[in-house]
């Protein structure tokens, strides 16, 4: 079934071309108006059908090798890791600035810091292993003990 659906947009994409060049032959090489008219609004259903399938531009826009992933777990793990790290950044820019103080910053950098470690040892068990394999709930950022 999965199969079916990665070639479902090449499916539609492969009917409306085939459709538009069956519909510019009709144009060319028919000369009575009755029939280009009547050939030209039957090859006008596949390209209308084609056109008003739910979600058919974003399908062709993304390949299917790419708007599956395989190590979904894995990428999570990874934007957590960003998302305290930005985190961290933004805590060291503040207290630069004088908006917090440095011993706060200090103690929420310490927390991140834990923070990272418990997502990077999450890291380090979905490594190499797709989202089917895995059993490893991500770590939301500011859950571990001692965030504020």
């Amino acid at each position: 079934m999965r199969r079916l659906r990665r070639l479902r947009p090449f499916v539609f994409l492969g009917i409306l071309i085939v459709a538009f060049l069956q519909l510019a032959g009709v144009l060319y090489y028919i000369d009575q108006r009755t029939l280009r008219l009547f050939f030209g609004l039957l090859l006008l259903v596949p390209i209308v059908w084609v056109l008003t399938r739910p979600n058919f531009f974003q399908a062709i826009q993304v390949l299917p090798a790419i708007r599956e992933r395989k190590y979904v777990k894995m990428r999570m793990q990874v934007e957590l890791v960003l998302a305290e790290v930005r985190r961290l950044n933004g805590i060291a820019v503040d207290a630069d600035r004088g908006f917090r103080s440095h011993a706060e910053a200090d103690r929420e950098m310490d927390i991140i810091e834990q923070n990272l470690v418990a997502i990077i040892s999450k890291v380090r068990q979905t490594a190499g292993r797709t989202s089917d394999e895995v059993d490893v709930e991500p770590v939301p950022a500011g859950t571990m003990e001692n965030d504020t």
